[in-house]
């Protein structure tokens, strides 16, 4: 999940691959354990990569070295998916902030509504 040498040793958290509140059996093995940097470890919380799938031998309590490879990508790939929305939103609430400063008061509502499918912000 860390892309940076510098993060990863400074700045890592290790988090749990599989979430142990679903997968108990896992929560102490090294297997379900990867680097991750806060930001990344907080976004993900207890989402599961595994998506519903059989986890190989639950008895067993580790993970075989394929699913934990395919479950890194999927959650890689769900990360990277998140913070491009998140990072969207954030664009869009910085220039409503900006237009509110510039004194154009109704611009920012248009512009947060023409991109979030008509509410303001995103909001339901």
């Amino acid at each position: 999940m860390l892309q940076d040498r510098d993060i990863a040793y400074f700045f890592s958290h290790s988090d749990h691959l599989l979430p142990k509140s679903k997968y108990p059996q896992l929560a102490d093995d090294p297997t379900n354990r990867v680097l991750s940097c806060k930001a990344c470890n907080t976004l993900k919380g207890d989402w599961d990569p595994s998506a519903g799938e059989q986890i190989g031998d639950s008895s067993r309590g580790s993970l075989s070295a394929e699913e934990r490879s395919t479950f890194i990508a999927k959650t890689r790939k769900w990360l990277e998916q998140l913070k491009e929305r998140n990072e969207k939103q954030f664009k869009l609430e910085q220039t409503a902030i900006k237009l509110c400063l510039s004194g154009n008061s109704a611009a920012p509502l248009q512009v947060a509504a023409g991109a979030s499918g008509g509410t303001p912000l995103g909001n339901t």
